[in-house]
């Protein structure tokens, strides 16, 4: 009997398994057949082994601390005013703060990309905008450029990692933008007037990947117009008789500045008679440009050309402005488009 009674038992517990065994297998059925639908109906979704919102994210906000000593100071030898698509030399050296930097930290230098100076290259030692870098302490320095690798406008980024060792607080990181010591020509400045090129650094010291702008840091110089290229003159399009207008010159560079670079003294003569127009002019203008005025055509209508004979032979012809009785006059005008702004409250 008790044989039997443990027979009994032992299909007792079978057939609970079998029924759980069962259940758990439509339940797995069920549950396939709707990720199927689902993939179905989404076939772009993913399988998410983790919720997005619970992966940690080391953000702009984790940073060392306030004291501006942790992170660092930088300066920069090397001239204040550049001339337009000349070749520099720039060394920035940076010193660690409180922190130091440490293993698989880096430093930052970033450029506004708004410009079309040199791109910076670590690869050729004798072409144009080399760059290179060495410290004061222990490790390797790697560098790596990128074209659109910040945050705008500071998208043009030069990063010094910081391998196999850290750099104990006060060591340094010397950065020469324009290594001319292999051949390289320097650093190739952009081909327009630039009234600061700064040059932003930051830092990440504790290898966060958070690169923090040091304080109370500005690197900036000035790039400006080249010589005197180019003169041009310039006259209205129309005007009538006794109509007041004015004669403006210019001075160009080789790309199109204004450039003070070009004193010269011009001989003038005109098609018609024009009141108030003098028969010489020194051209000394600070600005690059200046205006003669007021003008006036006053006894005969017809085509006004006016010519200034430089000191060198070079002749620069203003016009043709055509000079008429009566009429509507002529004015140049920009149409755009924009949406009109509120005024703003009376105080």
């Amino acid at each position: 009997m008790l044989l039997l009674h443990s027979k009994e038992g032992f299909a007792g517990i079978c057939q609970q398994k079998f029924a759980i065994l069962t259940f758990l297998s439509l339940y797995y059925y069920v549950v396939l057949i709707e990720l199927k639908t689902t993939h179905q109906r989404f076939p772009m979704l993913g399988r998410l082994d983790i919720d997005p919102e619970m992966i940690g994210e080391s953000k702009l906000l984790t940073t060392p601390g306030t004291d501006p000593a942790l992170f660092g100071t930088a300066v920069m030898s090397g001239p204040e005013h550049v001339e337009v698509r000349s070749y520099q030399t720039f060394r920035i050296q940076y010193t660690t703060g409180k922190l130091g930097l440490d293993d698989t930290g880096a430093i930052r230098l970033a450029l506004r990309l708004i410009s079309d100076a040199g791109s910076l290259q670590t690869t050729d030692p004798t072409a144009p905008n080399y760059v290179t870098a060495r410290s004061s302490g222990d490790g390797q320095l790697f560098l790596k450029y990128d074209r659109n690798g910040g945050q705008r406008p500071w998208n043009e980024t030069l990063t010094i990692y910081q391998r196999g060792g850290y750099l104990k607080p006060g060591e340094t990181i010397e950065i020469v933008l324009g290594d001319t010591t292999e051949g390289s020509p320097g650093l190739l400045m952009s081909t327009f007037y630039e009234g600061a090129r700064v040059i932003r650094v930051m830092a990440d010291v504790q290898a966060t990947g958070n690169f923090i702008p040091l304080p109370d840091t500005h690197l900036a110089f000035t790039v400006g117009a080249g010589p005197a290229h180019r003169y041009l003159a310039i006259l209205p399009t129309r005007r009538r008789l006794n109509d007041v207008f004015c004669l403006g010159l210019k001075a160009e560079d080789l790309w199109g500045n204004p450039t003070s670079k070009g004193s010269t003294r011009f001989a003038i003569e005109s098609s018609l008679p024009v009141e108030g127009l003098p028969s010489v002019i020194d051209f000394a203008s600070a600005s690059g440009a200046m205006r003669i005025e007021p003008l006036r055509v006053a006894a005969e209508e017809g085509i006004l050309r006016i010519w200034l004979t430089a000191e060198d032979g070079t002749v620069v012809e203003a016009g043709p402005m055509q000079v008429l009785t009566d009429g509507p006059a002529h004015f140049w005008g920009i149409y755009t488009g924009r949406p009109a702004r509120p005024s703003a409250p009376t105080p």
